[in-house]
């Protein structure tokens, strides 16, 4: 109908397919089969009725050369809508993940990629590296860095990439088909299943007790009676904390969190991971008695609570956190976790040794804020202190006697 034409290559017998689009433009594209041109001509048609076009060279288009135009996406786009620029670490951790495909198809073109491309990279992954196969790729190629096998989190994580990567090459008109339109995401086997490291509530004081004793350790009983994220943490600052307010109980707002940034040298305060993280909360009585100590101590500047040694203006790096603080304490301890085990275990010992309602433990972790409006402080502090008073029970032994101690 003049719309399009294909032919077979003698030598090859490969079929070429050309279309003219509304724009006027001619679109090439090769196919193993004859009715996989017929079909790609009936897609192109029926673009062409809708008056879409797509863009030159679409069909030529590498799998690699996609990969990296869909990461400069990413990096421009605003993270979680937090308005900002994705975090620091983050790009390049998708790209690290995106090698593990690009090394199996990184040459093949984009329109190329099938289910059986995309399922057959799953078994391989597993493998650590590509068997004998059928799919243009060549055997023993090593997937990962060390061309060692993943675990099945691994790839799930990339399965979680591509389906947004290969929906953004549909809507530009790159591909007809999204390849990851009939796979699900693998199932995770219990023992790969990614778990936190909970202390017992005797090691937990323990804690307490050895942290409350370093000159700089009121920012572990922070992360210990707090439960929040390590970048939380740091995030504190004096002008949202308030220790000795008269009629309301101690209480500090969680705003910020200090990220490394991509672009940025050091660390920049961002909005919290999700909208739910930003709350205010009742704190208890042993966090209150650390940072009054803390402060005391000279050891904080006049914005955040926890800085750099040499430059109080600035909030303490993650670096020196580990390096100086938290390693010390671990190793007097003999324990081998991690600061956001912290955040497991102090949900772990609310749940198993209080009868804390589950809505009011939810939001002093900053999980849900039930729709409360943000100004209505006294009912966040009313739902919170319960928590922090629990917290010091646990703290002080009040519970030795329930406990068996």
């Amino acid at each position: 109908y003049g719309w399009g034409t294909y032919s077979t290559e003698a030598r090859t017998g490969n079929v070429r397919a050309k279309f003219r689009q509304i724009n006027g433009v001619d679109i090439r594209n090769t196919f193993k089969t004859e009715g996989e041109a017929i079909q790609w001509l009936n897609n192109q048609y029926q673009l062409k009725l809708q008056r879409v076009s797509s863009p030159a060279g679409a069909g030529r288009k590498k799998v690699a050369e996609w990969v990296e135009e869909w990461l400069e996406v990413l990096a421009k786009t605003e993270a979680k809508g937090r308005g900002s620029t994705r975090r620091w670490g983050t790009i390049d951790g998708y790209r690290d993940k995106f090698a593990w495909f690009t090394r199996a198809y990184g040459g093949h073109r984009l329109v190329e990629i099938t289910p059986q491309h995309i399922e057959a990279l799953y078994d391989w992954l597993r493998l650590g590296e590509v068997p004998p196969n059928s799919l243009g790729v060549v055997a023993g190629t090593k997937l990962s860095a060390r061309g060692t096998p993943l675990k099945v989190q691994g790839v799930v994580h990339l399965h979680h990439l591509l389906d947004p990567m290969f929906k953004r090459a549909l809507r530009d008109h790159l591909i007809q088909e999204n390849p990851m339109g009939g796979i699900e995401a693998p199932g995770i086997p219990k023992p790969e299943r990614f778990q936190g490291t909970a202390l017992d509530l005797k090691v937990w004081r323990q804690l307490l007790q050895v942290a409350g004793e370093n000159h700089l350790g009121a920012v572990v009983v922070a992360a210990a009676t707090l439960g929040a994220r390590r970048g939380e943490v740091l995030g504190l600052t004096w002008s949202e904390t308030f220790l000795d307010s008269l009629d309301k109980p101690p209480y500090l707002t969680i705003s910020k969190t200090m990220q490394r940034v991509t672009g940025e040298s050091e660390l920049v305060a961002e909005d919290p991971k999700t909208s739910h993280s930003q709350r205010t909360v009742a704190i208890p009585r042993i966090l209150v008695q650390a940072l009054h100590a803390h402060r005391a101590s000279g050891l904080t500047g006049t914005n955040y609570v926890f800085v750099r040694p040499t430059d109080s203006s600035k909030a303490m790096d993650t670096g020196y956190l580990w390096n100086y603080v938290w390693k010390p304490i671990r190793d007097q301890l003999n324990l081998d976790i991690r600061p956001h085990d912290l955040r497991y275990t102090l949900k772990t010992l609310l749940t198993a040794h209080t009868k804390l309602r589950s809505e009011f433990v939810d939001r002093y972790f900053g999980w849900s804020q039930g729709g409360m409006p943000s100004h209505y402080l006294q009912l966040r502090l009313k739902e919170t202190e319960p928590v922090a008073d629990e917290i010091d029970r646990l703290a002080s032994g009040g519970l030795q006697e329930s406990l068996g101690e």
